[in-house]
């Protein structure tokens, strides 16, 4: 006695269990079809799965917020440990500068990181905490210089 024969299965049904030829059940393991699709492929990309743009936005965008941290731990040490005559110059142009160096940081790790993400076939991480850290220290600057020049209108 010899078995029916099934047709051959086309290459995207390799994967879907088919009834065994005898009993009722499944097959212990599905048939494997040495032709994998293209969409499947975990393989790294061409350009070997790096992201040097979303790099660089990235180690920029930390940059970037060490910096303003630095300065506003800077700024108030230096308001603390003057006597109340202290002129306070000293503490504007640190705080303006390093406001400055951290809103610059902002952008180009916004500019990178935007650059990294569009890059097709790379690892998309790392640019897109850049980018984050972008958005949010551009917010953040524009921000605090709009408070500093319309704080004198409010007291």
């Amino acid at each position: 006695m010899s078995d029916p024969q099934q047709p051959p299965l086309p290459p995207y049904a390799s994967n879907v269990p088919q009834p065994a030829q005898h009993g009722g059940g499944y097959p212990a393991q599905p048939a494997q079809h040495p032709q994998q699709a293209p969409y499947a492929s975990a393989s790294p990309s061409p350009a070997g799965g790096t992201n040097t743009a979303g790099r660089i936005g990235f180690f920029i965008g930390l940059g970037g917020l060490v910096v303003g941290l630095l300065t506003s731990t800077i700024v108030q040490v230096l308001i603390r440990s003057f006597s109340s005559g202290f002129d306070y110059s000293m503490v504007s142009v640190v705080s303006g500068f390093g406001s400055f160096l951290a809103f610059i940081a902002s952008v180009c790790a916004l500019v990178f990181g935007l650059i990294g993400i569009r890059k097709v076939g790379a690892p998309h991480a790392q640019a897109g905490i850049a980018t984050g850290l972008g958005i949010a220290g551009v917010v953040s600057g524009i921000f605090s210089f709009l408070l500093t020049v319309t704080a004198g209108f409010f007291y």
